[in-house]
């Protein structure tokens, strides 16, 4: 899905393009299934990892086949979620 929405109206799928296209992307891309996908001016949450540009995740449910976001927040930053936890 991320792949579909970010070379939407690419005509050169050359591995160069793509890496430049997906490094490039300054604007998120609101996938539904995981937080707003964006590279360029993300920061990593987790020191030493810098290509976590989206820890971001939706907490989902399978119903009938069907990924349904679950009731609760839309968005939940694991990263932020366990560092509280081990800070109690």
């Amino acid at each position: 899905m991320l792949f579909a929405q970010a070379m939407k109206g690419q005509t050169n799928f050359s591995p160069s393009n793509v890496l430049s296209v997906m490094n490039s992307l300054s604007t998120p891309i609101n996938l539904g299934v995981a937080g707003p996908y964006v590279v360029k001016g993300a920061v990593s949450p987790i020191p030493g990892f810098h290509n976590i540009y989206n820890p971001t995740i939706t907490l989902g449910v399978l119903d009938n086949g069907v990924i349904k976001q679950a009731a609760g927040p839309a968005f939940v930053n694991p990263v932020t979620v366990l560092n509280a936890a081990v800070s109690k």
